[in-house]
């Protein structure tokens, strides 16, 4: 028994021989270099999410809208010291767009823009608006190259609530030591919220996330997270962190993060204003590798313990509680085929969000079940999704989400 099971260990995290995530054509994407050694380039990268989405019942995010339009560029004269800028925009619909495009939903913004400079092999420090943050894999995952969807709202509990679009302004270091991946950030928290601004007036026992609008307290964020890279070692060059490989590497981490807000809250008590501590606290692990005739699994797991006083609550996606996530998705392997190893390929998956906050009167559970169509990689892409949500009473529970995205 103890033989055959370290068989089958052997067989699932064997590195198969792998191929690229992205279209044969890509190359590499738009890089103009300088000189020979390719140390001095400008890398451009843009991408774009179209959805067309159905709820149950009514719902103003219903039918045709641009969920992302983004632009990244970085550049660098030497490998000691690099430039990123990101912008961009998000959740464009016909109820919100503007006949002039005049609207906050259609302004172009900017999402980062990160100085890094390189202290030694290993060692990056930075500053800006940045990526760089903490509490999780998931928390720090590109939109260019994901599983599901989306990623779950909950798993990034600090988004609009101590950063913009879950960046933060502040200084970070990242880098390895040996197969350790590292990421350490401290930052300075937004004062406008999705919980209000310095006018919010608090009632009776009330809790926000407003610390540093309502108190001058709550400035300062601290954020990191760790893995441990048994197989390939993952890239740090960017901070997106890949969502699947599509078997393009033999990746196997074991995670653990955490993210520190003190004073964050204010409560109303009596009258008299009071702070309470965000402390959020995440391990998880990630898989991805290839199979036989070019297949590939990519499985995702994460344990979140979230301090936040017992009665606050955004929604029902960030709390004071814990919760439980995981998705798995298998790339149907194809053999005897002329095509190239990410064109016209199906990925199926599955997701599951569990949550359970002590402001919640019920356990809060989703489910999602997907599936990709690579017409060429992540670089043309469509998904469909649907989504069920059992603690929702009303008649909004299910959801279907389609997705076109094309990557240059």
């Amino acid at each position: 028994m103890k033989k055959t099971a370290i068989l089958v260990l052997l067989y699932f995290l064997y590195p198969l021989p792998t191929h690229a995530q992205y279209a044969d054509a890509y190359e590499g994407g738009m890089k103009i270099t300088w000189d020979a050694d390719s140390e001095k380039y400008v890398r451009l990268i843009t991408w774009g999410h179209a959805w067309y989405q159905e709820h149950e019942g009514d719902n103003p995010a219903d039918g045709f809208s641009i969920k992302r339009a983004r632009f990244i560029a970085y550049s660098q004269v030497n490998s000691d010291f690099m430039i990123l800028i990101h912008m961009g925009l998000n959740n464009v619909r016909p109820s919100n767009a503007h006949p002039a495009g005049l609207t906050d939903a259609s302004q172009m913004y900017l999402l980062e823009m990160a100085l890094n400079y390189k202290i030694t092999k290993n060692i990056d420090v930075g500053a800006g608006l940045h990526f760089w943050g903490g509490l999780s894999r998931l928390n720090g995952t590109g939109t260019i190259n994901m599983l599901t969807l989306d990623y779950p709202r909950s798993k990034i509990p600090t988004v609009g609530l101590s950063d913009q679009g879950a960046n933060h302004f502040g200084v970070f270091s990242k880098g390895n030591f040996g197969k350790i991946n590292y990421r350490v950030a401290i930052s300075e928290a937004i004062a406008r919220t999705a919980d209000g601004m310095s006018t919010t007036v608090l009632e009776p026992d009330q809790i926000k996330y407003l610390g540093r609008a309502l108190t001058k307290k709550g400035r300062q964020t601290y954020a990191g997270y760790f893995d441990y890279n048994f197989l390939d070692q993952e890239s740090q060059l960017l901070p997106y962190k890949v969502g699947t490989y599509l078997g393009g590497a033999s990746v196997f981490n074991i995670g653990a993060g955490f993210f520190g807000h003190p004073n964050a809250l204010v409560t109303n008590t009596d009258g008299i204003l009071q702070n309470k501590d965000v402390w959020h606290w995440s391990v998880d692990a990630f898989y991805d590798a290839p199979t036989a005739n070019l297949g590939a699994w990519t499985a995702y797991l994460s344990y979140t313990k979230s301090l936040m006083g017992n009665t606050y609550l955004l929604g029902d996606v960030v709390g004071d509680g814990n919760q439980l996530y995981g998705h798995l998705g298998f790339l149907i392997p194809r053999k005897n085929s002329p095509l190239p190893p990410v064109k016209k390929r199906w990925q199926p998956y599955v997701g599951y969000s569990q949550r359970h906050f002590t402001a919640l009167p019920n356990t809060a559970r989703d489910l999602k079940l997907g599936v990709n169509f690579l017409r060429d990689g992540h670089n043309a892409k469509l998904t469909m999704e649907y989504q069920r949500s059992f603690h929702i009473q009303t008649q909004q529970a299910h959801v279907l989400t389609l997705q076109a995205m094309i990557l240059l």
